[in-house]
């Protein structure tokens, strides 16, 4: 810090306002609960300089910092990307060599795996917001559960393994809707426009030059990280609302009050902000800052934490804005965390070892694994939010019953239902065209009503 930035720090601490570091800048930001704009021009200013010290991009490159990478077979290349594959690149060491084999391959996004299929080296790993990326022709470290954006997931395979025609590469693609090629849909290019441009890499649009062998082919570029994304606990900012990061994902602050006055905070760029989770990461524990309360998250929701005995004893948290968990759900920029878990969120009870999967925002018991075809990621949670499901205040953040209208489908049987009045009703014709339907345990189906782990279906 230079004498002039010690000199702007030290009035900001005395006229009691928050401090937005930039770099090494310091500015004043009046508190959240005031409604008045952060973007200053001498704000704006800061903001640019910021950004154009940083690599542009979206996503993560897929390997280390500072590896130089080629694109040996670009879009629509003649080899293979055709079709759903339109948008694929086939990345190497050099040239279209096999120099790559060995090198470590990470996940550009964060989000859970939806399958490794060992054949051909694939692993497709879904994200909290709706898009999928594969990572193809790897040797694969994970098979399920959970990864963060720059986790190590694997190597790339050498040649003549994992279906790689001979030469070890990686193949990279990204879809605008999960489970990658089995969603049947065309992918998305690696650019801006789709949020999607990768850090390191020029803007990789569906058009632009070529080696000969699709679109960008030929083309060189060195990894880099342009995430800077902030640590669990900072205060950020971005288009003027202050957030404090809980579990990798931004949750509005309403007032400093409920942290006993303004914080410094760090102004993000909308490549920093882009880049945090959608929600908070399953597992986070967090305390309502004004009532004390905790939660823990489990699909992108807030359930209570009635006792730190469920969890062998007080873990680590993050103070959080109360409004953030009350207001969850409810749009624009309380949409960082959701009211109730996501359709299709394994759960289990830590007290008494019941799993669960969500549907309708309501728990329904799994009595197999092999509905699912075998064990699932799932998270721990208090089993007293399971119970008391939809009683009133704390509880409100799991139905005790599949809201009405829910669709749901039997594993087991692939036979379809909608939930009236907590009541699975079959539909004969199955479930209507473009609705979502969660896959459920058909005994949970089969026994609605029986009592116990059964109770949450009529």
């Amino acid at each position: 810090m230079t004498a002039t930035d010690r000199k702007v720090y030290g009035w900001a601490r005395r006229i009691g306002v928050g401090v937005i570091a930039v770099v090494v800048a310091f500015v004043t930001v009046p508190s959240p609960a005031s409604g008045q704009a952060v973007g200053t021009s001498a704000m704006n200013g800061l903001i640019a300089a910021a950004a154009a010290r940083e690599p542009a991009g979206n996503i993560l490159a897929p390997f280390d910092s500072g590896t130089s990478w080629n694109i040996c077979q670009g879009y629509n290349g003649p080899i293979s990307h055709t079709g759903t594959s339109q948008f694929g690149l086939d990345l190497t060491g050099s040239g279209c060599d096999s120099s790559a084999a060995g090198r470590t391959v990470r996940s550009p996004v964060s989000g859970s795996i939806y399958y490794y299929q060992p054949s051909t080296g694939t692993l497709c790993v879904n994200t909290a917001d709706g898009r999928s990326v594969a990572l193809t022709h790897i040797d694969s470290q994970l098979t399920n559960g959970t990864v963060a954006a720059g986790q190590v997931v694997g190597s790339v395979a050498a040649a003549y393994r994992r279906s790689n025609a001979g030469v070890a590469h990686l193949h990279l693609q990204m879809w605008a809707s999960p489970k990658c090629w089995t969603s049947g849909t065309g992918g998305i290019p690696f650019d801006a426009a789709h949020s999607a441009r990768i850090c390191g890499a020029p803007d990789l649009t569906a058009t632009g030059p070529s080696s000969g062998n699709g679109t960008w082919s030929g083309t060189r570029f060195t990894a880099a990280d342009c995430s800077n994304r902030p640590t669990n606990g900072s205060f950020v900012v971005y288009q003027g609302n202050v957030y404090r990061i809980a579990g990798g994902a931004p949750l509005y602050v309403s007032t400093w009050n409920a942290f006993g006055g303004p914080q410094a905070v760090v102004v993000l760029t909308d490549a920093q902000f882009a880049s945090l989770a959608a929600v908070p990461a399953d597992g986070t524990f967090v305390v309502g800052a004004q009532r004390g309360e905790v939660y823990r998250f489990a699909g992108g929701a807030p359930l209570y934490v009635s006792t730190w005995s469920a969890f062998g004893g007080p873990q680590p948290l993050t103070y959080i804005d109360q409004a953030a968990i009350d207001n969850a759900g409810a749009g624009g920029i309380w949409n960082h965390a959701n009211y109730r878990p996501a359709d299709g969120t394994f759960v289990v009870g830590a007290q008494r070892g019941e799993v669960y999967r969500f549907a309708g925002g309501a728990p329904l018991y799994v009595s197999t694994w092999s509905a699912f075809g075998g064990p699932q990621p799932l998270t721990y949670i208090d089993q007293a939010a399971i119970d008391n499901a939809g009683a009133g205040g704390i509880w409100n953040h799991a139905n005790y019953r599949p809201a009405d209208g829910t669709f749901i489908v039997g594993a087991q049987t692939q036979r379809c239902y909608v939930v009236q009045t907590g009541h699975p009703n079959f539909l004969a014709s199955g479930v209507p065209g473009g609705a979502a339907a969660t896959v459920v345990d058909q005994t949970a189906i089969d026994n609605a009503g029986g009592g116990g782990v059964w109770a949450h279906l009529n």
